[in-house]
């Protein structure tokens, strides 16, 4: 199973797949209840970030193990079935030159998606990210999944107002340290053009210190990954 970037392609259209929103700008953060996975890759040496809004949801984009929960997701996960799941993602220009004077091992990516609602009826904050590969699972609370969600929501505040994501699919700019989008005691990021891992992650109860619920993508045949 995998879900590829094809990001140095010099193509501009993303692949079209079935069931998945047509291409939209603004790249919905998790106040919402349902925020948009989207792409992030930086060079911290370079001072340059690149944000792609890949046009899913989270609720359509959940391991086959979720079922429906109120006031969250209201359909049955799909995206780990037994038969595997493959999507590749053309790339564009704006990659290209954004990290052209760019050393490999200075690029960092990461992908990741948002839901900041919780309470009554709104269910419980989740988080969709990338990992390292085989990472396995880790003690990650409930309180990071709040503060994760916090991260992304400031992070695409600033990348669709002050980026241009609000304008465009893609946007690129300065500052990195600014954009990233990390989430508290995991490494989420990739280094160099790789693979990584990919996690659903969930609040359990309003206890900050009590662990939170961890699911990694993958099936029989083994973990779903993402490449750059």
């Amino acid at each position: 199973m995998k879900m590829k970037m094809n990001v140095l392609a010099a193509a501009v259209a993303l692949v079209s797949v079935a069931g998945i929103n047509p291409a939209q700008a603004t790249i919905a953060d998790g106040y919402g209840g349902n925020g948009q996975l989207f792409l992030t890759v930086w060079d911290n040496v370079a001072n340059t970030v690149y944000v792609r809004n890949l046009n899913l949801s989270m609720n359509d984009f959940l391991p086959n193990s979720i079922a429906p929960r109120a006031g969250d997701n209201p359909l049955q996960g799909t995206m780990t079935p037994e038969a595997g799941v493959n999507m590749s993602f053309a790339g564009d220009a704006l990659f290209t030159s954004t990290f052209a004077a760019s050393s490999v091992a200075n690029i960092q990516w990461t992908v990741a998606a948002g839901d900041a609602l919780t309470g009554g009826t709104f269910g419980f904050n989740r988080e969709l990210f990338t990992t390292n590969l085989g990472q396995g699972a880790w003690k990650y609370t409930n309180g990071a999944v709040s503060t994760g969600n916090l991260n992304i929501n400031t992070f695409l505040f600033n990348a669709n107002n002050n980026l241009g994501c609000a304008l465009a699919d893609a946007c690129a700019g300065t500052g990195p340290t600014t954009f990233q989008p990390g989430l508290t005691n995991v490494n989420t990021a990739g280094t160099g053009f790789g693979d990584m891992g990919f996690y659903y992650v969930s609040r359990t109860s309003t206890n900050n210190l009590a662990n939170a619920q961890e699911v990694a993508f993958g099936n029989s045949t083994g973990l779903a990954k993402w490449t750059l």
